[in-house]
């Protein structure tokens, strides 16, 4: 498959063959590119913006790109293109409201506001008006303060503000979760060739919480620690220690926010004229809060002075002095009034005015909240049992399934299901081994990793989904997606409209004109710019004009290769037959014949024997033809000639082969002369003599190694032969140099290979590489010792070419003494007998099961420890994963006569049924009669690694 790279004009500017490890790439919120390596001819200078097509998108070069010169005649490229909206990273985010370019600023708006900003700085820089704001979640006011922020980073901060996600789709970027499109549903030999089960990166697990508050309105010296704490002090919330263990992690980021506050209303709001040391008048702005039930001036910190930050929706909110990334206000607190007064200041950022003022003012019913003081105990204990909810809710986030599902697809079934998976798309993944309540989990793709070879070949990373998302909306009902988009985003997706390049997506709407462009007439004469396939053919009620031809089938020309039909606009045909129920006219009819090589053709020196004369000492003088005028032989004494003759065409009855040898040769009279070999030295062991119109080629030489050498492609023999080394008529194996086709029929004699059979035979052979397929047409993989198992290593299933070596591996690792192969690529599980992705190979295999714990001696009247069961497999404890359920306790006891006391051990076995992996022992459990302790006991712990599997025992005891 030829990738083609043209200039941004449009114009080809090299077509490459790219590698198998030629890959497009795309992820959510990870850019969407392709890595392209080839080889090539010449050497071609990608300049920027030249670009790609691949699977309907545009790929562009982002920097000048040089290949790598290998060898006089060949250029290696590895070259990296772009889809557009992995370019926005290059591009500020800057504030154009007074016709600038600051890009240091700070914005409270609506989501949406902020993506509209953010859209029009990636067209002001492509200088398009091709982007669009698509799906926003969200409409309360948000900050985000930009300092030379670019746009990825941008939507990344609105996205983890919004608590969703930003994708792009073409042109349009979206602010929600990404998840789309009707369910595909997906498994094992069902699309997919390998599943594989991992954790989402940068996801930590634990199972032990020390959440820290904020240090913010604490007075460490009443409140006993600088940082607000769980309630009752309790230092940390923990789940899961029994099934994995303490896993500590410490959390204050998340935390940071919470801290001992009340949101408090304005009430009344008055303001106060006053002068500056310089006469210069300014408004002071007070206001009161109805329901604040406590004197602020009571729990002041020393040193600090009090501040009040106002909330979203407040005119004020996200203005002020600036402290990390907290806004505030210094206040005063008047505690006869009840008043606060803000402490009036003059930001740079608002060129000399003063703030409060002007519209940025406090108004009725504003949130606002008060720090820098100790809060009454009610509000610190309110903070903390925020806390602990807080920590429950991170740990429920933070625990709950994070799994990602690596599959590989089956390229086959994908290409014949015609599907174009994107990122967002919703995947039922089957799997009644992973997912055993449900047989499958609903999903969505997160990152898809297709070969530019073949795009039907990718790598999905499936990760979990939970409810329908605003854009399932949209796909059903649009009437009802538009009431739905104004109520929750406030606005509708831009439209697209007649002369914008704006890709469509799911998100974005086209305008009535644009429609009219777009879409057939069912009513008017219309054209189609594009191809058009109709999967349940086509109708005409009327004549149907192919003005540029026809072609039926999958039409390939050619008189011997060509499959299917087509006419061209000329009205040439081309087709497989014709059947003509009444006339064929035709104005010059063709006939072709095909041409074949018959018989044998050696390549070697030959004369054709004229005439023959018997010498008197049988020895033979042969005349042989002159090819040409001065023609004269060019054999030479020694050589070993091979002569056939066949009359048979011409009602004949001669048909034999001659084998003689060069005694003389007169050059000037165009003369031989030759022996004839015995009858025994020759391979039908049977000698004929030479005769007129022989054909006499050079076989071999009895000395001259030059001309020992022989290559001849043989249509009876079935096969391309080079000889070396021919001395006489009779060869052996060891005088096949080489030969192509029919194997020579001492190899099967050697070898487990079947008369008749095809393949190459050389003596010596020189090659950079060599691959076995199986009778499926697979590569076979190399099997190889990688030594001691390395969860940190990467391993192979045989499925996947290893770059290092260039070749299709089948890992080997030892663990535990025991030799294991990988099944499933790249996996980062160690080897064990329940692990699918390790087959075991060699080693012990064993399932062992004791008992541990007992005393060595045992004193019935002192009768107490506890057995525990310790089993293994593979050289590995497995005792962890034996369910008590497949362990049964049992007991053999004898009174002093030597009688088994079978209903005493049944109803100990029925009692100690449940005991599971330990059984703790004691007097009670010898059921001591009268004083009369049992002559013999003996207690028996019977194991099942698994369900159907033969059990294994172990048993301790004694005998008096």
């Amino acid at each position: 498959m030829a990738f083609k790279i043209y200039s941004k004009h449009g114009d080809l500017r090299v077509a490459l063959s790219p590698t198998d490890s030629s890959t497009q790439q795309e992820a959510l919120q990870g850019g969407d590119t392709v890595s392209l390596s080839a080889t090539h001819c010449a050497c071609t200078v990608l300049e920027v913006d030249d670009y790609a097509e691949f699977c309907g998108r545009r790929y562009m070069v982002a920097e000048r790109y040089a290949p790598r010169q290998k060898s006089a005649g060949e250029w290696a490229y590895s070259v990296q293109l772009y889809s557009p909206g992995s370019l926005i990273g290059r591009y500020l985010v800057q504030d154009r409201t007074d016709g600038g370019h600051e890009t240091v600023f700070s914005l409270t708006a609506p989501p949406r506001e902020h993506m509209a900003m953010i859209v029009r700085c990636i067209n002001e820089a492509t200088g398009t008006d091709d982007w669009k704001v698509g799906s926003v979640d969200g409409s309360d006011n948000i900050t985000i303060d930009y300092e030379g922020t670019y746009c990825d980073e941008a939507l990344s901060q609105l996205a983890k503000k919004c608590d969703t996600e930003y994708w792009i789709d073409g042109t349009t970027v979206n602010l929600c979760r990404c998840e789309h499109g009707e369910v595909v549903t997906l498994g094992y030999h069902n699309g997919l060739t390998a599943i594989e089960q991992g954790k989402a990166s940068n996801v930590k697990f634990f199972t032990r919480l020390h959440p820290s508050g904020s240090s913010r309105n604490i007075n460490p010296e009443t409140y006993g620690s600088s940082r607000l704490r769980l309630p009752g002090g309790a230092d940390f919330i923990e789940r899961g220690v029994e099934e994995f263990g303490v896993i500590d992690h410490f959390e204050s980021a998340a935390f940071s926010h919470i801290y001992p506050h009340r949101t408090g209303r304005v009430g009344n709001v008055r303001t106060a004229e006053r002068r500056n040391s310089d006469g210069s008048s300014y408004t002071v702005y007070y206001f009161t809060d109805p329901g604040l039930d406590f004197d602020p001036n009571d729990y002041e910190i020393p040193a600090l002075v009090k501040r009040v930050s106002f909330t979203e929706g407040a005119e004020l909110s996200g203005m002020g002095r600036e402290e990390g990334s907290d806004y505030f206000f210094e206040v005063n607190y008047d505690s006869r009034t009840g008043e606060f007064e803000i402490v009036t200041i003059w930001p740079d950022s608002m060129n000399g005015a003063q703030l409060p003022g002007g519209v940025f003012i406090p108004k009725e019913g504003d949130g606002y909240i008060l720090w820098n003081i100790r809060m009454p105990q009610e509000y610190i204990e309110d903070a903390e049992k925020e806390l602990a909810t807080a920590a429950e809710a991170f740990m429920d986030e933070n625990r709950k399934d994070v799994s990602v599902y690596k599959a590989k697809t089956d390229h086959v079934e994908m290409a014949a299901r015609g599907e174009f998976l994107t990122l967002g798309r919703r995947i039922r993944l089957v799997s009644p081994e992973r997912f055993p309540s449900t047989g499958e989990r609903l999903s969505r793709l997160t990152k898809i990793t297709r070969k530019l070879n073949n795009p039907a070949e990718m790598d999905l990373e499936i990760s979990d989904v939970t409810g329908r998302s605003l854009l399932s909306v949209i796909n059903d009902n649009i009437q009802d997606a538009v009431s739905r988009i104004k109520s929750g985003m406030g606005a509708l997706p831009d439209i697209i409209r007649t002369g914008d390049r704006t890709p469509w997506t799911d998100n974005n709407l086209l305008s009535a004109l644009r429609s009219l462009q777009e879409f057939l007439s069912k009513k008017d004469n219309d054209t189609a710019a594009g191809l058009i396939t109709f999967l349940k053919g086509l109708v005409s009620n009327a004549v149907a004009r192919l003005k540029g031809g026809a072609e039926f089938g999958e039409f390939v020309s050619g008189m011997m290769t060509g499959i299917g039909a087509a006419i061209d606009s000329r009205g040439n045909a081309e087709f497989e037959s014709v059947t003509a129920r009444s006339a064929l006219r035709v104005m010059e009819l063709i006939i072709n014949r095909l041409g074949a090589q018959e018989g044998d053709t050696l390549f070697s020196e030959s004369d054709t024997i004229d005439s023959c004369t018997l010498n008197p000492d049988g020895t033979y003088l042969l005349k042989v033809q002159e090819k040409y005028d001065g023609y004269f032989t060019a054999m030479t004494a020694g050589m070993v000639l091979k002569g056939t003759v066949n009359t048979l065409g011409k009602g004949g009855t001669d048909y034999y082969t001659s084998f003689m040898r060069v005694n003389s040769v007169n050059a000037s009279a165009n003369t031989i002369e030759v022996s004839l070999y015995p009858d025994d030295e020759v391979p039908a062991g049977k000698n004929h003599p030479p005769c007129g119109l022989m054909r006499a080629v050079r076989w071999g030489h009895q000395t001259d190694k030059s001309k020992q050498s022989l290559f001849y492609i043989s249509s009876t023999e079935g096969r391309i032969i080079k000889l070396s080394g021919v001395d006489r008529p009779i060869i052996g194996l060891g005088n096949y140099e080489a030969t192509f086709g029919t194997l020579p029929e001492k190899l099967s004699e050697l070898l487990p290979i079947a008369p008749g059979e095809s393949g190459i035979y050389v003596k010596h052979m020189v090659t950079e590489a060599v691959w076995q397929l199986d009778h499926q047409g697979k590569p076979l993989p190399t099997v190889r010792d990688r030594g001691p198992y390395d969860p940190d290593e990467f391993y192979y299933s045989g499925d996947t070419l290893r770059p290092e070596t260039n070749d299709w591996e089948h890992s080997d690792v030892w663990h535990n003494g025991c030799r294991w192969r990988c099944m499933a690529t790249d996996t980062k599980t160690a080897p064990a007998y329940n692990i699918t992705a390790w087959s075991f190979m060699e080693g012990d295999p064993t399932f062992r099961v004791e008992l541990r714990g007992g005393p060595a001696s045992i004193r019935p009247r002192s009768f107490k420890f506890t057995l525990e069961v310790v089993a293994s497999i593979y050289n590995e404890d497995v005792t962890d994963t034996i369910a008590d359920g497949d362990i049964e306790w049992t007991r053999y006891t004898e009174d002093d006569d030597g009688n088994r006391r079978a209903d005493s051990d049944n109803v100990w076995a029925m009692r100690h049924a449940q005991a599971g992996r330990s059984l703790t022992l004691t007097e009670a459990d010898l059921d001591i009669t009268a004083g009369i302790v049992p002559k013999v006991a003996v207690f028996t712990a019977t194991v099942r690694l698994r369900p159907g599997t033969t059990p294994k025992t172990a048993s301790y005891g004694y005998r008096a």
